[in-house]
């Protein structure tokens, strides 16, 4: 027996009165932290790279002072090109114009094919209305579809009109010949259309807008912003469907979170009834969940002073490993005083005492390697996983404090204060169960409270304490005074003693299971390799979501794709870099692998940044002579590339271009603020920046993006290579949406394949110095191997990809499999120095800390279980996995372990042990 274990749990016994007050107190003042400290900053899950560093630049010099954001308006009939639906578009429009919180945020805009001015946003509607005024016809709300398709044909006529209008058509866009008021035209049918809407980026809080997640403040502003647009755009929607292509990653990941709270609340209920039906105790389950709900606060109160950032993970997943892990403590602490007070200790305190003291090496051992586990994470260089590893270890210590130490040290005072019961009537035994069902939903909605609405919930708490805890126990008391029959359960401390047949019976068929598991965790492992770093957003979100609903509208009409950026650092000035960089976008255009994207006329979907600046000029002759006469500079062009034949000419353009734009005959090809996000220049001159924008298609299927980034990369350093033989130093660098989260992902499998090995060694490692025995410790490591193989090969097969969220579970699987063969292990160990027989050791270590571990494995079981069916598929998959990685864990512990244990021990003298009872209590 561990004299200094005993005498820290005999401290606790008498000065019970003092800690309690102290935790209490404890948590009271973590209130103030949660609720003033809340942090207001998503974490991020963008891990330390090149592709990132590159967005931040890009941020910093070539922001548009322009926000874009992108929209799709469908027709459900299938054609927009009628009055009706251009009609109510066109309302919708206006009536985004005239709402004065989003019109101060819009900014002007001149149509330069068309020659008008238009606020915030101009689609087909708004050229076909003008044209029908023009033209005698009264506008859209006076013309017939004939007359509408009249206007939108000669609108696409015009000459480089289809660049405005035509290139935003669906693909499934129909064409025919029909004569209409007397003219043969091209009778367009359109079912749906993609165009922009303008706002002004600084009063929307500047930088840059990727779609991701891990948000500041701007980003939020500029998401909270499109759905105000959203709504206007949408007004009615009788004739038409409006969509904002992903304008709001952060607010639907909170509010896609939000809707797995009500499961996070089931799963308590579940994990607490099963406590009840385990223990049979009322006071067990009320004390779990006045555990869990302090946990909750606790947890919150602790992330918060350290400075952790709210994100999914911290919010959620966290909470359900503490949720899990404190069960497990909860059931090995309880489980072993109620033992010693079955073996018949002197009273309640001596049981206490007694059964901690047995059980706290085991406890501790699991404390600091699931800790460890964890902690592995911060090797990710991923803010995300990095701050839930940190996180969760807190959880974990919290929760070994709170439900492995004072709960059953809170159960030992109130059974000493009431007699056991010898009432067992139906109605007395149906009145505790509705007790002990009642407490635990109501302590499932007090940890909801506290996740959503931490004042509520810090009221439910105080209220959840005083009614299931006080006022019932002084009811009891007082009743037992009475004389009537207190509400005090027999002790049970859940030890099945089939289950130690169970245990015995499979490691006395070792030779038989030993190369049946063999084989199967070969198989596993290999089908494991199978399991695909992918994201998807249906991973994520909902498929009936509006983000996602808006992401397949995109894919079914729109040809081009998401837009990934080329950043490039050279001599911008030199004609020869703007000939190396035409080369490569020629080069680009010839591939015919369809990873690029493509426009409604076949051309490359890209953004040629100051090439375009360039062109634009050098192709309008009063762009040439406005330039030329501003700033002395002649702009000639011998060999008719479009391009200066000086340096000179180059940088006379981009020195008027940012300030007056590009000047056309009908009005301004390019306005000044289209300059900035495609032209830097140092203050000095000696540094100049552009970046191309390519479409990538296909990228809902992230191996579509890492195949474009292999194809691209050969030719950026090409590029690189041909700037730097012409023009002196150079930089080309690759980034963008798609590209950041294929980076990310990347970096979460890199972040899987060194923090598992970490977390397998530290676990062995402190196992060994634990236990001292090697043996001991690599037995029980074995397991956690097991269930690392198995949990993936599952994911494989059930086609679960590897992401951010899922590859948390790694280090849970493993934290859970240590946790399970570590108890099993030290208990086995004790009760075969108490016995000297193996077979007779492992029957006893799988009646006692089997059982428990086994009820364990079945409150998260059946908790996770319900997480499945959450509405929010990430959460849906975390449950489930947990659930399957959980099952996987107890048979690791329960049917392989024990056959391990038997080849790596023999049968020797016997040792018992005494507790300070007087009872012998075998110490795990």
């Amino acid at each position: 027996m561990d004299v200094k274990s005993e005498r820290v749990f005999q401290w606790f016994e008498a000065n019970s009165t003092e800690i309690l007050a102290g935790v209490l107190a404890l948590t009271v003042l973590l209130l103030a932290p949660v609720l003033f400290l809340a942090p207001d900053k998503e974490a991020s899950t963008d891990p330390q790279h090149e592709v990132f560093d590159t967005l931040e630049t890009i941020d910093e010099r070539l922001v548009s002072p322009i926000f874009e954001s992108f929209w799709i308006v469908e027709a459900p009939d299938g054609d927009l090109l009628r009055r009706e639906p251009l009609l109510e578009l066109l309302g919708n429009e206006q009536s985004l114009r005239a709402d004065p919180e989003v019109a101060a945020k819009l900014i002007r805009f001149e149509s330069a094919r068309y020659g008008d001015t238009y606020f915030g946003v101009y689609t087909i509607a708004d050229g076909v209305d003008k044209w029908l005024r023009d033209n005698g016809f009264g506008g859209l709300e006076n013309a017939t579809d004939d007359q509408v398709k009249l206007a939108a044909a000669e609108l696409l006529a015009i000459e480089g009109g289809t660049d405005e209008l035509g290139d935003n058509f669906s693909t499934q866009t129909t064409t025919e010949r029909r004569v209409v008021e007397g003219q043969e035209i091209d009778y367009l049918t359109v079912p749906a259309l993609a165009f922009p809407v303008l706002a002004d980026n600084e009063a929307l809080g500047g930088g840059g807008f990727t779609v991701g997640l891990g948000a500041g403040e701007a980003t939020i502003n500029k998401e909270e912003f499109g759905r105000d647009v959203r709504e206007l755009l949408r007004g009615d929607e009788d004739a038409i469907k409006v969509h904002g292509v992903a304008i709001d990653t952060n607010l639907t990941s909170q509010e896609e979170g939000a809707t797995a709270g009500p499961f996070i609340t089931f799963t308590i209920i579940a994990v607490l009834m099963v406590v009840g039906v385990v223990l049979r105790s009322y006071w067990a389950v009320a004390l779990a969940g006045a555990a869990l709900a302090i946990l909750m606060v606790w947890l919150k109160g602790i992330t918060n002073l350290v400075g952790l950032d709210n994100s999914l993970i911290i919010s959620f997943i966290v909470p359900i490993a503490m949720i899990s892990f404190g069960i497990d403590f909860a059931f090995h602490a309880i489980g072993r005083y109620r033992e010693a007070s079955e073996a018949g200790a002197e009273s309640q305190r001596r049981a206490f005492v007694a059964g901690l003291t047995a059980v706290s090496g085991a406890l501790l051992l699991a404390l600091v390697s699931d800790s460890l586990a964890f902690l592995s994470n911060v090797t990710a260089g991923i803010p995300a996983v990095i701050q839930f590893g940190i996180g969760a270890t807190i959880a974990l210590v919290c929760a070994y404090f709170v439900l492995g130490i004072m709960t059953p040290l809170v159960l030992m005072r109130i059974e000493e204060r009431l007699p056991p019961s010898g009432n067992r009537s139906r109605m007395r035994t149906l009145g505790r169960w509705a007790l002990i069902a009642a407490a635990a939903t109501v302590a499932g909605f007090v940890v909801l409270f506290l996740i959503f609405f931490p004042v509520a919930g810090a009221i439910a708490l105080l209220a959840y304490i005083a009614i299931f805890l006080v006022a019932p126990f002084w009811m009891e008391v007082r009743r037992g005074r009475t004389g009537e029959t207190p509400m005090r359960e027999a002790a049970h401390g859940g030890t099945w003693p089939w289950m130690g047949r169970l245990v015995g019976g499979v490691a006395g068929m070792r030779k038989a299971v030993l190369p049946v598991i063999a084989i199967v965790t070969v198989l596993a492992t290999w089908q494991a390799t199978g399991v695909k770093a992918a994201f998807d957003v249906r991973g994520f979100f909902s498929s009936g979501n509006e983000f996602v609903v808006s992401l397949d509208v995109l894919d079914e009409h729109i040809s081009g794709g998401e837009p990934a950026i080329i950043y490039i650092e050279a001599d911008l000035g030199d004609p020869a870099v703007l000939r190396a960089i035409d080369s490569f976008i020629a080069e680009l255009d010839a591939s015919q692998s369809g990873r690029f994207g493509r426009l409604a006329n076949g051309d490359l979907q890209v953004d040629r940044g100051a090439l375009l600046i360039v062109r634009d000029a050098m192709r309008s002759p009063t762009a040439i002579a406005t330039i030329s006469g501003a700033t002395g500079v002649e702009l000639a062009d011998l060999d008719g590339d479009l391009l200066p034949e000086s340096r000179a000419g180059v940088m006379a353009i981009y020195t008027y271009a940012l300030r007056g734009g590009i000047p056309g005959e009908d009005g301004q090809i390019l306005a000044p603020t289209d300059i900035p996000s495609r032209i830097w220049i140092s203050e000095d001159g000696s540094e100049m920046a552009t970046k191309l924008v390519v479409g990538l298609t296909g990228t809902r299927e992230q191996t579509n993006v890492t195949k474009a980034r292999d194809e691209l990369e050969p030719l950026l350093a090409e590029l690189e290579a041909n700037l730097e033989s012409v023009s002196g130093p150079a930089y080309v660098s690759l980034t963008g949406s798609p590209i950041a989260r294929d980076e990310g992902l990347s970096a979460t499998v890199r972040a899987l394949l060194t923090s598992l090995p970490i977390a397998v060694v530290l676990c062995l490692v402190v196992a060994a110095v634990f236990m001292r025995s090697i043996r001991y410790a690599v037995v029980s490591t074995i397991p956690i191997l097991l269930v690392v193989a198995w949990l993936y090969a599952f994911m494989a097969i059930a086609d679960f990809n590897l992401n951010i969220a899922t590859a948390t579970i790694g280090a849970i699987s493993i934290g859970v499999g240590i946790d399970y063969a570590i108890h099993f292990t030290m208990r086995y160990r004790e009760e075969l120095e108490r016995t000297g027989i193996r077979v007779q050791a492992l029957e006893m270590a799988g009646a006692g800390t089997g059982s428990a571990l086994m009820a364990s494995a079945a409150s998260s079981i059946i908790g996770f279980a319900i997480m499945a069916f959450a509405p929010m598929p990430m959460f849906a998959t975390y449950g489930l996995l947990t659930a399957v990685m959980i099952f996987f864990s107890a048979a690791a512990a329960l049917l392989v372990l024990p056959s391990l244990l038997m080849l790596v021990t023999r049968d020797e003298e016997p040792e018992v042990a005494t507790a300070p009872s007087g009872v012998a209590v075998a110490a795990e």
